[in-house]
């Protein structure tokens, strides 16, 4: 259970997306939406740079993990309706999904 160490950035932002939307606070949705944007930014920058993709390793966490947290973010911000930052993590599931097959992994 090494890979526990891995994921637990990927599960404290699923909690974090969990408890926004179920908060009334709003700058817990600020956080979200920025973090979200950012992801996007740099799976969409690691796709399209060759030396990043090259140095890609494999990782000890399956890789059903991250599509179950990636899921769990866009079940949830969609049933809350938070259209536009469930696209987003729609982007960031498939662009993870492209590096990963580009690089190998």
């Amino acid at each position: 259970m090494k890979w526990l160490k891995e994921v637990v950035v990927d599960v404290a932002v699923t909690a974090a997306i969990i408890l926004a939307v179920l908060s009334p606070s709003s700058w817990l949705r600020y956080v979200i939406l920025g973090y979200s944007l950012l992801m996007l930014f740099l799976k969409a920058a690691t796709l399209s740079n060759e030396a990043v993709l090259k140095r890609l390793k494999k990782s000890q966490t399956p890789v059903w993990v991250f599509h179950i947290l990636y899921a769990v973010n866009v079940i949830v911000l969609s049933v809350f309706h938070w259209w536009l930052v469930a696209a987003i993590w729609v982007g960031i599931w498939g662009l993870s999904f492209l590096a990963q097959r580009k690089a190998g992994i």
